[in-house]
């Protein structure tokens, strides 16, 4: 359970800190662990431990995309550990079936966190920022 720890703490602070599109693939030869983005023409994508961290050109808006083994865990538990790791206190959580929300503040900057599982594996999406027309278009190029 502890590399997922480290995968997800990586996403979350990288996120933290806050058009045309070009196709790009993430986690290459790692199975159904791997996936494709759309990175709007000016933002910037850097691979991150399991996945991408994409961050617009002000860097004010970001999306950190990850996906890896839960060895084990279930969603709730995955959410309760980046709630207690991540999130300042008056932070939320949300969880139906194999997936939960988190919403509140990373080192006071709002972020919200998708976390769901499927399988073994476990998919993490952290969005920041104020551009969420970009961020939606983003996140249903994810295939």
């Amino acid at each position: 359970m502890h590399n997922f720890k480290k995968v997800i703490l990586v996403s979350l602070l990288t996120c933290a800190f806050a058009a045309q599109a070009e196709v790009k693939n993430y986690n290459e030869n790692m199975g159904d662990l791997s996936f494709s983005v759309d990175v709007p023409q000016g933002w910037t994508d850097a691979k991150i431990d399991g996945g991408v961290q994409i961050t617009s050109a002000d860097q004010k808006t970001s999306l950190a995309i990850v996906a890896a083994s839960s060895e084990g865990a279930t969603a709730e538990q995955i959410a309760d550990y980046v709630l207690k790791e991540s999130y300042d206190a008056n932070s939320s959580k949300q969880c139906e079936n194999r997936t939960c929300t988190i919403k509140g503040k990373i080192k006071g900057q709002e972020v919200a966190t998708i976390i769901s599982t499927e399988g073994k594996n476990y998919y993490v999406m952290s969005l920041a920022g104020e551009d969420v027309e970009t961020l939606k278009k983003i996140i249903d190029s994810i295939k």
